[in-house]
């Protein structure tokens, strides 16, 4: 005779929601940075000419803000605990190296602002400051060894190409002028 296979069970929207969870804070994160960060810039454009004061604004409120989402991580992340969680501190470990990453970005952030002023201006200056993404990755492939395997490094290549190259050709093609 034939054996007849039993059908698995049907999940609830509860459990659904609940296993799709992850995937829409993700996505609700990934809109959130795209706004955030398309808008960067934004204060320049109708602002007066600030140039090296907005870099330091910027440093400052990211700073600030920075300390503000920390104490709230640590708040959320004790009351799901039920009790307090304090974060464990690595001082020793982290703060020549934290220093540092945070003075190189913080002079990066200067020479973008300066990069989308003029002669350049807003729309081909800052979208050029985002090519780092593109060397920071190279600089993970090839000197920290981040990523290995032909089809790996293939397919960061080719989506860098796939969103830089035409990119490019937009910048060229209708910036600045």
């Amino acid at each position: 005779g034939s054996t007849a296979t039993a059908s698995p069970p049907s999940l609830t929207w509860k459990e659904k929601l609940d296993k799709a969870k992850f995937t829409i804070i993700g996505f609700i994160c990934c809109v959130l940075v795209g706004l955030l960060g398309g808008s960067l810039m934004v204060p320049l454009r109708y602002g007066p000419n600030l140039g090296i004061v907005y870099a330091i604004s910027f440093s400052t409120g990211v700073m600030i803000v920075t300390l503000v989402l920390f104490v709230a991580y640590f708040i959320v992340r004790s009351a799901m605990a039920r009790q307090v969680v304090l974060p464990e501190f690595q001082l020793k470990a982290a703060l020549v190296p934290g220093l540092i990453s945070g003075a190189l970005w913080s002079v990066g952030n200067v020479c973008a602002t300066y990069a989308s002023l003029s002669p350049l201006g807003l729309t081909v200056g800052f979208p050029l400051t985002q090519v780092s993404l593109l060397i920071a990755g190279l600089y993970g492939i090839i000197l920290f060894r981040e990523m290995s395997g032909v089809r790996s490094i293939g397919q960061f290549i080719f989506s860098a190409c796939l969103l830089l190259l035409p990119g490019c050709m937009l910048l060229a093609m209708f910036g600045k002028k």
